[in-house]
């Protein structure tokens, strides 16, 4: 949000298989529109780019954030793939801080309000203490940044449309940290800057 669309490349692994088409809607819509080929999208090898001419007639620095509409590539053989289209921003909690003294529920965890603003959904959680150090699973630390210090989904946290929430399993791992935690919930697309901190003080 707040600056212009540009074109957005999608690279997909062939295997041998061809684009045959661009739908506008899911994949099980059938008779949905067809995008034009060299004026709304192109293929270039395994790549599709769809162009931000068209993207424009759904985002805009005026449009709210949220998945606009689903786009649907047909290929010469095996199933079609639904994309999105989405208008996002990163995403706002009511509160970024919240203190286990004061925040538990009757299920021993914490709920706190978000907004998405895009895709509706963690894609993953990190969880470090305040001194940079890893709250749970200490062998994260030699994984590749796409697993360090990341928490488990169910185990430590949980969402909904509306809501972030620390189970009371994650409510634990802050305990036995015995201090301050900072949760840094990363959403889709994942991309810097896309995400939002939560600290939580035990």
């Amino acid at each position: 949000m707040g600056t212009p669309a540009e074109d957005a490349m999608l690279p997909f692994q062939l295997n041998g298989n061809k684009v045959r088409e661009v739908r506008l809607g899911g994949a099980d819509a059938l008779t949905a529109a067809n995008l034009i080929p060299g004026t709304h999208y192109n293929v270039s090898g395994p790549n599709v780019t769809i162009k931000a001419a068209w993207t424009r007639s759904y985002l805009s620095a005026n449009s709210s954030a949220g998945i606009k509409t689903p786009l649907t590539v047909v290929f010469d053989k095996g199933a079609p793939l639904e994309v999105s289209l989405v208008q996002y921003a990163p995403p706002v909690l009511a509160n970024n801080n919240v203190s286990l003294s004061a925040s538990i529920g009757a299920d021993g965890g914490i709920a706190v309000p978000i907004t998405w603003n895009g895709i509706p959904k963690p894609a993953a959680v990190r969880g470090m203490t305040i001194d940079g150090k890893v709250l749970v699973d200490e062998w994260t630390q030699w994984l590749g940044p796409l697993q360090r210090f990341y928490l488990t989904y169910q185990n430590h946290w949980n969402w909904n449309a509306t809501h972030f929430f620390v189970t009371a399993g994650g409510v634990q791992a802050v305990r036995q940290a015995n201090g301050t935690a900072v949760w840094r919930i990363e959403v889709w697309p994942r991309v810097e800057g896309n995400a939002v901190d939560l600290t939580i003080v035990a």
